[in-house]
This record gives structure tokens, sequence and C-alpha cells, in this order.
């Protein structure tokens, strides 16, 4: 059976439907791309994120690299089967 995916992570998924980011910084600047980065809202968003991709990756939607100080995130296989099918 299928899991329901919740909004807050299905936004993260579908912001990763146009390719691997790089960082989470990245994925802020295309979900938030008004967001100070000096602001404590800010590192709140960074800290959600990593929440939701930590489940994300256990359900097998995204899969993480580590690149230096960086962790890139991109859909896996399965991340891109089940963004597609929740368009349709």
């Amino acid at each position: 059976p299928v899991k329901e995916i919740p909004p807050e992570r299905m936004e993260i998924l579908n912001a990763l439907t146009k390719g691997e980011v790089k960082s989470i910084e990245e994925l802020i600047s295309i979900l938030k791309p008004k967001m100070d980065k000096t602001t404590k809202e800010y590192e709140n968003e960074r800290a959600r994120l990593s929440y939701h991709i930590k489940f994300l990756r256990e359900d097998g939607l995204v899969k993480s690299q580590k690149s230096g100080k960086n962790v890139g995130n991109r859909l896996t296989s399965m991340g891109r089967v089940y963004t597609e099918g929740s368009r349709s």
C-alpha cells in the first residue's frame, strides 16, 4: 500500500522534481526565495526541512549524499514515480 505524504513533505518532493539540490540552503532558496538568512526564521526553516527530509529518506523517496559540509538531496526513482502519480 502507498502511504499518504503530508503536504509539507510533498512541497519538498515537488521542489526536487527540478533536480538535485546541493544543500538545505539551496532548497530554502527554491521554496522561500525571499527569506532572510540572518533571521531565526531561516534557522527554523533549515531544521524543519532537515526533519522532513529525514522521513522522506526513510520512506525511500529521497536520496541524500554528503559533499564537503553540504548534503545534497535528490529524488529516488520511487520518489519520481510518487510525485508524478500525485499530479495525476
